[in-house]
């Protein structure tokens, strides 16, 4: 394992607040423990922590210091990860996979199956934000707000749906009744025309509140991405929507890992 102890008995005193109890985690002696943080702090001329009679807390420089070494600690177990002997690039800790809620809710699901279906031993991570993810995935309009950088690895189409079975035939949104309303996925209200925008009754992230409000709303009409419909049971209105296209964008880095995930990827879109 490749490793820098003093660190290691570091942010296990931090996250324990205690020497002995860090030392009994660790395995070896308290007054080993409190020597590794004394040199420590000798080094760089800083104290890092406020001593108790039986709890220890960061100061302030302790707090920055720790910001780093969590830093460290996370790269020194990727280079270890990237030379086990599972092969190179594919870690043994959790897989870090950063995507918004569309994306982390209805398009990670199979491919993550399918990548444990490969490895029962591969774990995830997945969160709206993280600064050093190994995967990252995000929606994109070409020449819109929404554009991140990464390659493109697929297609995700907009789709307009109902629970009245008499809007299935519509040949463009435009022609819906004045009393029907809309229940729009956030990010496309900006690209609709004013007619249809005039009309919106819920514009929002939750692609769940949307599908609830349709299906509990004969006259509304709502516009999510597809793959958040597809297995709903809702009616799909066959109007084309070319200009609410995203593209997916997919941030994977060249590993066999990175590699399978993108293929598993386009072949779930």
């Amino acid at each position: 394992m490749f490793e820098d102890s003093r660190l290691k008995i570091f942010l296990t005193v931090a996250r324990t607040g205690n020497f002995t109890r860090a030392a009994r985690e660790l395995g070896i002696t308290q007054p080993a423990v409190s020597q590794s943080v004394a040199q420590l702090e000798k080094d760089l001329g800083r104290q890092l922590f406020e001593r108790g009679r039986n709890e220890v807390t960061l100061t302030q420089q302790g707090l920055v210091f720790k910001s780093y070494a969590d830093k460290i600690q996370y790269w020194y177990g990727a280079v270890s990860d990237m030379f086990a002997t599972l092969g190179p690039g594919v870690p043994k800790r959790p897989i870090r996979l950063m995507a918004g809620e569309m994306v982390a809710d209805y398009i990670l699901p199979p491919v993550i199956l399918a990548l444990k279906a490969s490895d029962p031993e591969l774990d995830f991570i997945i969160s709206a934000y993280d600064e050093e993810p190994d995967i990252s995935l995000s929606l994109s309009r070409r020449n819109g707000v929404l554009d991140f950088s990464g390659e493109i690895a697929g297609t995700v189409r907009a789709v307009a749906f109902t629970s009245n079975h008499a809007y299935a035939s519509l040949a463009a949104l435009e022609d819906a009744g004045p009393g029907v309303r809309f229940a729009v996925w956030k990010p496309y209200v900006q690209f609709l025309p004013l007619d249809i925008t005039s009309r919106i009754c819920l514009a929002g992230e939750s692609a769940g509140m949307i599908k609830q409000m349709v299906s509990a709303e004969t006259e509304t009409i709502g516009i999510l991405p597809f793959p958040a419909v597809k297995s709903s049971g809702l009616q799909l209105i066959s109007v084309p929507l070319p200009h609410l296209q995203c593209d997916l964008r997919l941030r994977a880095g060249d590993s066999p890992l990175g590699r399978k995930f993108a293929e598993i990827l386009s072949d779930n879109l």
